[in-house]
Formats: C-alpha cells, structure tokens, sequence
C-alpha cells in the first residue's frame, strides 16, 4: 500500500523530471544557429542582413540563458512566464519584414510549447500580423 508520503516522492520525482526535459530542450535550442544561412534556406527564404541574424541570435540566446537559469532555480512557473514575455514584448515588430517575424515567432512558439505556456498563441499571431487569432467560443460569449 501506498502512503502520502510515497505519492509526494513520486510527485516530485516527476516534477523533476520534467524540469530536467525543459532544460535540455531549452539548451538543445541555445546551441542550434537559429538564424543561419541554412535554417534560413530551410525556410525556402534568403538570410537577412548578417547584423539582424546575430541581433536576433544573441536575443534568443540571453532569453534562453535566462530560462534555463530559472528552470535551475526552481522559479514558478509564472516567473517562467514572466520572463518569456519580457524578451518577447523586446523584439521590434516594426524593425522586421513579414518573413522575419514569422521567423521568429516560430522560435518563441517552440520555447512556450517547452515551457507549457499554451496562453501565448493569441499575441503570437496579434505581433505577426497585427490582428487576434479568431476564437468562435471567446467572440460568442462576448455577444451573449
């Protein structure tokens, strides 16, 4: 039989678990080029300007640092988020073509599915395109 005691073991163990699988996919990211000529071409795209890919490079990566840092800490979740936002609220929409931001908001797509951040899909698409992501349910209830 099980006690309390042994449900919090199996608890934390899991919780572990799954911050170590963040951290390695986190750092798995940080050490990809992202913005190379060849993820560039992988996209079907010519590469920006060499100073935005670094400029763009060197901002995931201190984002990335950040969050693994966090997620070594033990920082809530909420934290986590936090931090996610403050990097993603820096990027200047307006200093980048359409293919540019596509470009980057599937990196912030990937690192908000690692850290479980299901509530950023609606600013994603609004930073992209400059309009909300349709949801029947939410425009439904606003009219009721």
């Amino acid at each position: 039989m099980w006690n309390n005691s042994d449900y919090t073991q199996v608890s934390s163990n899991l919780k572990e678990k799954i911050v170590n699988n963040r951290i390695l996919a986190l750092e798995k990211l940080k050490i990809k080029e992202k913005f190379s000529e060849v993820e560039w071409e992988n996209r079907g795209l010519n590469p920006s300007e060499k100073s935005l890919c670094v400029k763009l490079e060197k901002a995931f990566n201190n984002l990335l640092t950040n969050l693994i840092s966090a997620s070594n800490t033990k920082k809530s979740d909420k934290e986590i988020e936090n931090i996610f936002e403050h990097y993603f609220n820096k990027i200047k929409t307006d200093e980048l073509d359409t293919e540019e931001r596509e470009f980057v908001v599937d990196y912030f797509d990937e690192i908000a599915k690692i850290l479980n951040i299901g509530s950023i899909n609606e600013n994603l698409n609004f930073w992209t395109y400059g309009i909300e992501d349709y949801d029947h349910k939410k425009a439904v209830k606003k009219l009721s």
